[in-house]
């Protein structure tokens, strides 16, 4: 920056740091809240009104009350063309706005009359009123972002504005800006990772790893573990028993590892040219990175250290052909036996899904064929549809679904199934299953998953009915052709799914009497299964 030399910031998450856009905050605030002394000073003494520090001594001495009220009082014996009294008669003007239009409008309002870009463009160096002026642009598209910018709720924006920036994750870059390619590019390590440049410059590189007497933690928590080994309070070396002296060494062995693999990544981004610069420290004889580098290119120490050198690569090394093996060679390698003979991994990570797993009988159900898949998607959807909104208007739901699923809005079969739900609602043998009611908790297409000897079980319950002593599991069952007498034959081939959701709800559930049930959709049969041990006899596929 003192130099005048162009170049781009590498900090993330660092826009509402920048001062073009913390006076904009300002501003807000002071339209938001006019008592905030510390904010107005700061917005009359930007760009935006240019107000001098003799302005704002007169503002200091002029009566009493907040300076606010200083700025009009002083503003009605100023003339017009004097800042204090451009900043009063403009502020009044936009507080008038504030609170009554969208907050991305009242942004845009006052970029435009206040001349803001221009104003900051014409304030800053020209090898940094880009960068602002990107800044400035990013804050208004950011005012657009944050709830659409439809609310006019100045408090509600400022309140958003500080929770991002306190937030490593939600604060929002610095914008980019163009001609980046003419201009210095200032990267972390990390940051530079996967790019390259021609020239690229390592700053800071003799700079130590730190003062080790410090007190610390000593923390081995392998990742595969789910809780730390070992946790150790280090102090100083002299208080430090003999048993931490092989934790230590490890730990330092994969500091040293890390180190490399960093240093690593910062020299291969340069593709022509590789600058290495460091200030030795006044004590000590460790010169990090720029003694391990200087070590490698002049191991026989010929280089004086205190002078600046330029080492230059070579013709690249020779291919080396590897030798072919000989047959004495092939005679003297011996594998183990046990290398030679297949094993099997049983995967940890694998699924059951106990809808897959159920043994349907297609050829009574008519579920096999595609149309049967559809009709039961549906169904499902639809009775998700009818009972989370049950005041909802029927062609409402019927217009909704058909759009959700590509079906014209007048489908004689979207009807039909529409129709078959109705029904099934209408049921008064039913009403425990879809009535809402005080003290019962109704969920939809539940998701489940939880752990099996090992293996993870998932899937979707269609309705769980929570109560205050039981819990309801019941699965919709869409088969064309179900009737009285074949639903419990059909009702058989779904005991193990059912045991399946049986047993995850008994773990979220515990102390509740679990209830499982089969709902035959097309004759609005309800099949209650008993289940006494969900976990007894499950198939470990």
């Amino acid at each position: 920056r003192d130099a005048g030399i162009p170049y781009i910031g590498a900090e993330r998450g660092t826009l509402l740091h920048s001062l073009e856009v913390r006076d904009m905050v300002a501003l807000l605030e002071v339209l938001h809240t006019p008592y905030n002394n510390l904010s107005l000073a700061m917005v009359l003494r930007s760009p935006l009104f240019d107000c001098s520090d003799e302005d704002l001594m007169q503002l200091a001495g002029w009566g009493k009350g907040g300076w606010y009220q200083r700025l009009l009082d002083v503003a009605e014996e100023l003339s017009e063309h004097e800042a204090l009294k451009i900043a009063a008669v403009t502020l009044q003007h936009w507080r008038e706005l504030a609170g009554h239009i969208p907050i991305h409008d009242l942004v845009d309002r006052i970029f435009n009359e206040g001349n803001v870009l221009e104003r900051y463009q014409a304030a800053f160096p020209p090898h940094l009123g880009n960068s602002a002026i990107a800044n400035l642009t990013r804050f208004l598209e950011l005012a657009l972002e944050i709830d659409s910018g439809r609310y006019p709720s100045l408090g509600h924006f400022l309140s958003r504005l500080e929770g991002m920036r306190e937030s490593s994750e939600e604060a929002p870059d610095e914008a980019p800006v163009s001609g980046g390619d003419s201009r210095v590019r200032l990267l972390t390590i990390h940051a530079s990772k996967g790019l390259e440049a021609p020239v690229v410059f390592l700053a800071d590189t003799a700079l130590g790893s730190g003062n080790d007497k410090a007190y610390r933690t000593l923390i081995d928590w392998p990742p595969e573990a789910p809780r730390p080994t070992s946790f150790i309070l280090v102090g100083k070396q002299q208080q430090q028993p003999a048993m931490l002296c092989q934790q230590l060494e490890r730990e330092k062995q994969e500091q040293e590892r890390e180190s490399a693999n960093l240093l690593y990544v910062a020299m291969t981004r340069a593709r022509q040219l590789l600058y290495i610069s460091g200030v030795k420290a006044q004590k000590g004889d460790e010169c990090g990175w720029y003694g391990a580098i200087r070590d490698a290119l002049d191991p026989s120490g010929e280089i004086d250290p205190g002078q600046i050198c330029c080492l230059t690569g070579g013709s690249p090394p020779q291919n080396q052909q590897a030798a072919p093996i000989t047959e004495d060679v092939e005679e003297a390698v011996t594998l183990d036996p046990a290398l030679m003979q297949p094993f099997t991994n049983r995967s940890s990570r694998y699924e059951i899904a106990p809808s897959y797993q159920a043994s349907e009988p297609h050829a009574t159900s008519g579920s096999g064929d595609e149309e049967g898949r559809q009709r039961g998607i549906v169904i499902h959807r639809l009775l998700q549809v009818l009972t989370e909104h049950p005041r909802s208007n029927w062609p409402d739901v019927v217009t909704r679904v058909a759009a959700e699923f590509g079906f014209e809005a007048n489908d004689r079969q979207l009807f039909q199934w529409f129709d078959e739900c109705q029904q099934l609602l209408e049921q008064a043998a039913l009403s425990d299953i879809f009535a809402s009611r005080d003290g019962v908790e109704s969920l939809n297409e539940v998701p489940i998953i939880y752990k099996h000897n090992g293996q993870t079980v998932h899937g979707v319950i269609d309705r769980l009915q929570v109560k205050k002593d039981e819990v309801w599991l019941v699965d919709y069952k869409t088969h064309r052709h179900a009737n009285t007498e074949n639903s419990s034959a059909l009702a058989a081939g779904y005991r193990q799914q059912m045991a399946y959701y049986a047993s995850g709800v008994r773990q979220l559930w515990p102390e509740r009497k679990l209830r499982s049930f089969l709902l035959f959709t097309r004759p609005a049969l309800l099949h209650e299964m008993e289940i006494e041990d969900p976990t007894k006899n499950l198939s470990d596929v």
